[in-house]
């Protein structure tokens, strides 16, 4: 069982918001699964939702559990989801330290310039936006899969607009169930290596440098992994840095998520000044 760790990643849904226009029964509420609820809701603007399913860390036999609730008497719109993916390692300080190795190597696909982190938690744009990444490392895994109870870094996509949800394929319980969580983080995060150092510094210009040697360039580059401008307490975030600077994303070399979770394994085992 311990054999994944680090070695894999874990996906599934972490909490899901879910609409209805009428009260399944008493029957059903009395064997609804652990973490499922059922409230009395106000949508503004839209009255014909009544009700509000609550759903956390749910599994495949939840959702068709719900699916069988509402049948086709109760209609149904999934108004907010936690997309998840979960990193399980061996011990507390891994998870730290992949944490900040996930923050300085990735980008969200048509992210937020700010990055700004809560107590041990760090949010990617508003409060409000209708899409927010969030990743945190000081709590074991709830997720629905082999990875719970485990510590690990936790990474998840927070979707709060229905015609978002709509669009992502995401509105009803049919869709959950078939969601593919490998294509949706394909198009929502990209991973990154540094690749030349020099080169890096060269884009982070915004004159011609033609006559700047490498050192310069690498410590341009130093400079800019160590500025408050693209730091979230105290973690530096490629996130921050490239939408400040969009000409530094040329210089970076693409990577799989496969690719990244084996160079993150190495990396997060040695020593901080060795990192890239």
């Amino acid at each position: 069982m311990l054999n994944f760790f680090l070695k894999r990643f874990f996906d599934a849904f972490d909490r899901l918001d879910i609409w209805i226009d009428l009260h399944p029964g008493q029957e059903w509420v009395d064997t609804l699964p652990e973490k499922v609820t059922i409230d009395p809701v106000n949508v503004p603007y839209n009255p014909r939702w009544k009700y509000i399913l609550r759903v956390l860390q749910p599994s495949a036999s939840t959702l068709h559990f719900l699916r069988r609730m509402l049948g086709v008497r109760i209609s149904a719109q999934v108004a907010y989801v936690e997309i998840a993916r979960d990193y399980p390692v061996r011990w507390k300080v891994d998870a730290q330290r992949l944490e900040r190795y996930f923050l300085r190597t990735i980008t969200m696909q048509y992210g937020p310039t700010q990055v700004t982190k809560h107590k041990n938690t760090h949010y990617f744009g508003k409060p409000n936006a209708p899409r927010r990444l969030v990743t945190y490392s000081d709590r074991k895994s709830k997720l629905a899969t082999a990875a719970r109870g485990h510590r690990g870094l936790h990474t998840e996509v927070r979707l709060q607009e229905t015609q978002l949800i709509e669009r992502i394929g995401l509105g009803s319980i049919d869709a959950l169930l078939a969601f593919d969580f490998s294509e949706f983080w394909a198009t929502q995060i990209r991973y990154h290596s540094f690749g030349n150092r020099a080169a890096m510094g060269a884009a982070l210009s915004r004159s011609a440098c033609r006559d700047t040697g490498d050192s310069a360039l690498q410590a341009r580059i130093r400079r800019a992994l160590m500025s408050p401008k693209y730091t979230a307490g105290d973690a530096f975030v490629l996130q921050m840095l490239c939408r400040k600077r969009p000409s530094v994303t040329k210089a970076l070399l693409p990577m799989t998520a496969k690719a990244w979770l084996r160079e993150a394994a190495r990396v997060i085992a040695a020593p901080p000044r060795e990192w890239p």
